[in-house]
């Protein structure tokens, strides 16, 4: 398993509501598995915030613990209540050495450098893995780069059974090879990066989660 960091928190919809926005036309334009019921990533445009007018944006930042998130999005929203949840996301490292750059805070790794991503994540059991998604800041590669009818059968069959119900990579190896694949097919977003996300338990029991 390649190592992970600590990227930030954000607050998304219960991923049991269902999404209207989710029609066969957009499913056949952005998605490798089709029967994915409701498709999840880092990317707030398939995976919406609570949809409230007044709701605030919850950045992951990694300098923001997810006790933090939690308290804030209680405040805001109320109890989780099937409405809400706190998912975590975590940054793969494409191999050992970016992970000692990283770790170590070297100049020349992009993330520690530039967005002070150096803090491993190590998940707790309380914690449930919902896959790897590829990206490009909040852009999915995977489900927000649209594929052409010429490419989606080719692409479906060799990628669509590396996808887990969630739409997402359940293997870190396959969402890089992804990635190295979306950079060339998507030159115009590239570098992509391969991000972890889980959600947290509602009652606020993970007490080791990162924290600063």
């Amino acid at each position: 398993m390649p190592s992970i960091f600590y990227e930030g928190a954000e607050v998304r919809e219960d991923p049991a509501l269902p999404d209207a926005d989710w029609t066969a036309e957009r499913r056949e334009t952005y998605l490798l598995r089709l029967d994915v019921a409701r498709p999840l990533s880092v990317d707030r445009n398939v995976w919406s915030p609570p949809r409230r007018p007044e709701a605030p944006r919850f950045d992951a930042l990694p300098w923001i613990t997810t006790d933090a998130v939690r308290a804030r999005a209680t405040t805001t929203f109320g109890a989780p209540a099937g409405q809400w949840v706190l998912v975590a996301l975590g940054a793969v490292a494409e191999d050992e050495r970016e992970a000692e750059a990283r770790a170590s805070g070297a100049t020349r790794e992009t993330l520690a450098r530039d967005h002070g991503i150096t803090e491993p994540l190590v998940a707790p059991p309380s914690w449930s893995f919902l896959g790897f998604d590829v990206v490009d800041g909040g852009i999915s590669g995977l489900v927000n780069c649209g594929y052409g009818p010429t490419e989606t059968s080719a692409l479906r069959q060799k990628w669509a059974s590396c996808l887990n119900e969630h739409g997402l990579f359940a293997d870190a190896a396959l969402a890089l090879a992804f990635r190295a694949f979306t950079n060339a097919r998507v030159p115009e977003h590239a570098p992509f990066r391969v991000v972890g996300l889980w959600t947290l338990p509602s009652d606020g029991l993970d007490v080791a989660a990162p924290s600063r």
